[in-house]
């Protein structure tokens, strides 16, 4: 991860394609993400993977009061059956997998409530 001075991370992606990178037919695509798109991006990231999202971890580096939000969105989901939270941790559960593009989209614009706590 590259964080410029200014606290803006920078994100670079690629093409799934497998063929096209490997013949260097596709070009690399830049962000600079700002402190609301870091934090969606840590859910994301994070629900995206088996153990899930560590809820002390993104409140050491973002703040309890910004992760709030999306805490909130979490419990609601996992009435739904759709994610698992306890004390440490968020993470999906079967059902959320199968529809984890909704999943994620549940999160999308919760953080922007926190801007004024994401920039300070």
């Amino acid at each position: 991860m590259l964080r410029a001075e200014d606290g803006l991370v920078l994100r670079t992606t690629t093409t799934d394609e497998l063929g096209a990178y490997l013949n260097g037919d596709v070009s690399v695509e830049t962000a600079w993400l700002g402190p609301v798109q870091q934090l969606e991006e840590a859910w994301f990231l994070g629900l995206r993977r088996n153990s899930g999202v560590v809820i002390e971890e993104l409140c050491a580096e973002f703040g309890a009061g910004a992760v709030e939000p999306s805490l909130a969105v979490a419990r609601r989901l996992a009435e739904d059956g759709l994610v698992a939270v306890d004390a440490e941790r968020v993470g999906l559960t079967d059902r959320g997998r199968m529809i984890s593009n909704d999943v994620f989209g549940e999160f999308l614009g919760v953080a922007s409530q926190q801007v004024g706590e994401l920039a300070g």
